[in-house]
């Protein structure tokens, strides 16, 4: 009643939309539903991952005075699209130069690493049988050319972990050295980005027939109210369990 009560008709249509997600079968049949679902006329989907990180890049170039993240992966796309990975990263560290508030919420390294497991399917297949995606190899070819001394063919599952959580670190401890980092344990059941409390971007993850995210941009005031409440809850909550 109280997440009801504080969005209304917005909430009910987020609701649906989530449900929808993880309720039906056919992936294909999920995206043509996400496009012609219209939150309300200040909230639009915008793609799925890795497509929508323009949007994020774009919202977080326009921020005045804060931004606020709640994202389980500190190098957001730097496996799937690391060209954005890098606008992505040099937009946030030129707005910590300018003195802007950045308070980022992440996954600690355990949550982390447990959430590139899944993502990757890597309990479900061999590191052969990833190989065998085109896709997949060149993200790990293109992974390794710029992060790894170690060809693609002495690589495995447990090197590629280990490498991504090498970027995850000196992202922390030197990109974003002067933002306000927390590092929570419980996975996040939507992603945000908020600026300036006027206009955000949140996500839902979805893994259950591959790995994606559906995003959608928000000017609704309700909606962003009850995004910041969850970026506030979850920081409290990671603070209280040290």
């Amino acid at each position: 009643m109280y997440w009801i009560s504080l969005l209304g008709v917005n909430l009910l249509a987020v609701v649906a939309l989530i449900l929808a997600v993880y309720q039906e079968r056919s992936a294909k049949k999920q995206i043509t539903e996400l496009k012609e679902i219209r939150l309300s006329l200040s909230t639009q989907y915008i793609g799925q991952f890795p497509d929508y990180i323009s949007n994020v890049v774009d919202l977080i170039k326009s921020a005045k005075t804060e931004i606020l993240i709640a994202y389980g992966q500190v190098t957001f796309g730097i496996f799937s699209y690391r060209e954005k990975w890098l606008e992505y990263r040099t937009t946030l560290e030129q707005k910590l130069h300018e003195g802007k508030t950045v308070d980022l919420l992440c996954l600690d390294e355990k949550e982390r690493r447990n959430h590139q497991i899944e993502q990757f399917g890597l309990t479900k297949k061999s590191w052969k049988e990833k190989l065998n995606d085109p896709e997949f190899k060149r993200r790990v070819d293109t992974f390794t050319k710029h992060y790894a001394s170690e060809q693609t063919e002495n690589m495995d599952g447990e090197i590629l972990l280990n490498l991504l959580e090498r970027q995850q670190k000196k992202s922390l401890e030197d990109y974003f050295r002067t933002a306000i980092k927390t590092e929570v344990s419980s996975p996040f059941a939507i992603h945000l980005w908020i600026v300036d409390g006027s206009r955000a971007i949140f996500t839902v993850p979805n893994f259950a027939e591959g790995p994606t995210e559906f995003g959608f941009l928000t000017s609704d005031t309700r909606l962003i109210q009850a995004l910041r409440s969850i970026h506030i809850r979850q920081k409290r909550n990671a603070k209280a369990s040290l």
